[in-house]
């Protein structure tokens, strides 16, 4: 059995940036070429990289895209239109997956059952995790889950 591992996007910008390339009728080395001349060292495997998502663009590099493209830089971000399924499809793409949320019910039952396994708060300041508790129930060490 041959195991499919998911793309995950790594940008948003992507397809926007192929769209406003084929507007100008750029191909992607004239797009590379436009970019160099503002001071971006890119070349073509880059904006094909960007273009398919399988690139990191920083919000400075967005701005430069905009830049040459002369729009601004909502007009490189996915039209979402109100519509929370187009959000799911872009944080789905992004992270591979979307986490599901716990309900306040399942919260306070996996605490309850963690109090009770004795891995939660044991008295003494701290909640078994070596994290000092403070006033507000969160805590002050860095591997606090919840």
């Amino acid at each position: 059995m041959v195991a499919v591992k998911a793309r995950i996007q790594k940008n948003i910008v992507g397809p926007q940036v192929r769209r406003k390339r084929c507007e100008k009728d750029w191909s992607q080395e004239k797009l590379a070429d436009e970019l160099q001349d503002i001071g971006w060292n890119a070349g073509r495997k880059r904006v094909a990289k960007i273009e398919n998502g399988e690139a990191k663009v920083s919000d400075i590099e967005q701005l430069m895209l905009a830049a040459v493209f002369s729009v601004g830089i909502q007009d490189l971000l996915p039209r979402m239109n109100g519509a929370k399924k187009s959000l799911f499809i872009v944080l789905q793409r992004l992270t591979g997956g979307v986490k599901t949320l716990m309900s306040p019910d399942e919260i306070l039952a996996s605490k309850s059952l963690k109090l009770l396994n004795g891995n939660g708060h044991n008295g003494n300041g701290h909640n078994g995790n070596g994290n000092k508790m403070n006033g507000n129930g969160s805590c002050s060490g860095d591997d606090f889950e919840i």
